[in-house]
């Protein structure tokens, strides 16, 4: 009886999330909500920014750039098979922004990391954005080129119009900006708008089509991202605060995708060559990992500060040489471990 009534009646479609429902709402609404709501304090209280600013990047900026070294650094057959990207890379990284900082100043710096902040954020989706389109269960229903096009038009037109705004500063240093005109902005800005409504049919299309045609984690991300973006880039008149509302959003997803990725790869399973990973890795130990990775930013760029107020340089301070050689770091470690495949431990290679 209870067969044949399970026969009858179909089983509701399964939504393809990364980890699970509770983790996916928060990885993409939840986030998305936390930093549009910063946005929102701040269009009411704009003397909010600074204690904004400060909790972002100490508690969630700083612990992103942690996270990329976990990566690449936190046992060692990942040292050792990322040896240059560790410990080369970031000693080429220091001289060529020393250079830069102390023959061209801090504008210089400054307007390195907005445009190439863009960029990395618009790739980092993209990437993320791939992950839920290639489920399974969302393949047949999502477009993945009308997405990719999505994907870097919003931040292209962001910039594009910043650019035509042309603010004096960001975040407090000079910056400069190419001259765009305004017609260029409205081109790529109708042609965006365009593949939005574009997509936001097809979802409709695909929602009255009938239960489980619909991707619906695929879904959730990319309208959290159309929502930030275009309020980020777009609807805030403010530059550091529409880039505050966008720096959130992307450094609490960067811990939380980088902590999937590591749990994907260990599961349940404590690596005996990389215990301490494995083990923040590790279902509903994803605490423990924010923390972890908040604890060694927090030592580590407190030594940073300290350093700098003892070596006061000019016309660049330290702090800020080296805080933007850990970004631009950062930027380059990440475009290429998230290509690069995971080699397998030996021991494991041997095992299977």
């Amino acid at each position: 009886m209870v067969s044949a009534l399970a026969i009858a009646i179909p089983s509701r479609p399964a939504v393809a999330w990364l980890y699970g429902r509770n983790f996916d709402l928060g990885f993409t609404l939840g986030i998305a909500a936390l930093a549009l709501l910063a946005g929102g304090a701040l269009s009411v209280h704009p003397g909010w920014f600074v204690p904004i600013f400060f909790l972002n990047m100490w508690g969630l900026g700083f612990p992103h750039v942690v996270a990329t070294f976990t990566r690449v650094a936190f046992d060692r057959q990942s040292f050792a098979q990322h040896r240059f990207l560790v410990a080369g890379l970031p000693a080429l990284m220091f001289v060529a922004v020393v250079g830069i900082g102390v023959s061209q100043g801090q504008w210089a710096l400054a307007t390195i990391y907005l445009f190439w902040q863009a960029f990395h954020y618009a790739r980092q989706n993209y990437g993320i954005a791939q992950t839920y389109a290639r489920r399974p269960e969302n393949v047949g229903g999502v477009n993945e080129r009308l997405s990719r096009w999505i994907l870097y038009a919003i931040p292209l037109w962001g910039i594009l119009f910043r650019s035509f705004e042309a603010p004096p500063t960001f975040l407090g240093l000079d910056v400069w900006f190419p001259p765009v005109p305004e017609v260029a902005v409205r081109a790529v800005g109708a042609v965006t708008a365009g593949l939005i409504v574009w997509w936001c049919v097809e979802q409709l299309r695909l929602a009255r089509a009938g239960e489980g045609r619909l991707p619906i984690s695929h879904f959730l991300y990319m309208a959290s991202y159309i929502a930030v973006f275009v309020t980020g880039y777009l609807l805030i008149d403010d530059l550091d605060v529409g880039w505050l509302v966008v720096s959130i959003w992307h450094n609490a997803q960067y811990l939380g995708f980088v902590w999937y990725t590591n749990n994907k790869q260990f599961g349940a399973r404590l690596d005996p060559q990389r215990r301490l990973l494995s083990r923040l890795s590790q279902p509903r130990h994803l605490p423990a990992f924010l923390l972890t990775c908040a604890l060694i930013s927090t030592v580590a760029y407190s030594l940073i500060f300290y350093a700098s107020s003892l070596l006061v340089l000019q016309p660049v301070s330290l702090a800020l040489l080296i805080g933007q050689t850990l970004n631009y770091h950062h930027y380059i470690v990440d475009a290429v471990i998230w290509r690069r495949p995971k080699v397998a431990p030996k021991a494991a290679l041997a095992a299977a």
